[in-house]
Order: structure tokens, then sequence, then C-alpha cells
């Protein structure tokens, strides 16, 4: 459980982790983003700078990334 306060609702809320839309490890610590039960994307930390690191940063799609593996001169 992860509890997020979400500015466009200007409540908190209390979510499960399958509101994590994603994770970042970055150099000032992890980021989250998470979605709020109305449907709003939050940026959540542990340290301010990582926030305002991940804010200054370009924007990039926040949808899961799923890759599947390559196998190049793989034979079976």
């Amino acid at each position: 459980m992860l509890y997020i306060h979400c500015p466009q609702c200007e409540r908190s809320h209390l979510v499960g982790t399958r509101s994590i839309v994603s994770l970042h490890n970055t150099s000032e610590g992890v980021v989250a983003y998470v979605k709020c039960p109305e449907g709003h994307i939050t940026v959540n930390t542990g340290s301010p700078s990582a926030v305002e690191k991940a804010a200054a940063g370009a924007e990039r799609s926040l949808a899961p990334v799923r890759k599947s593996p390559v196998l190049t001169g793989a034979s079976f």
C-alpha cells in the first residue's frame, strides 16, 4: 500500500501497488508515477530533489515497456 497525495484532486489516497504506473531509479532516489483512484498520474518519491529532476526532464510516455527477448544467432 502507498499513501499518495494528488494535487489535482487535492486529496490524499491510500492505493495498492497495482496503481503504480512506473518506477525509475535515479541518482537522487526512486521516482514513482502512481495513478490516484480518480485516474490522475502523480509523481511520488522520498526525495524532493528527485521530483524536481523528474519534472525538469523531457516528457516521456508512462506506458509500460514490454520487450520480448531477441535471440540473434541462436539455434535450438
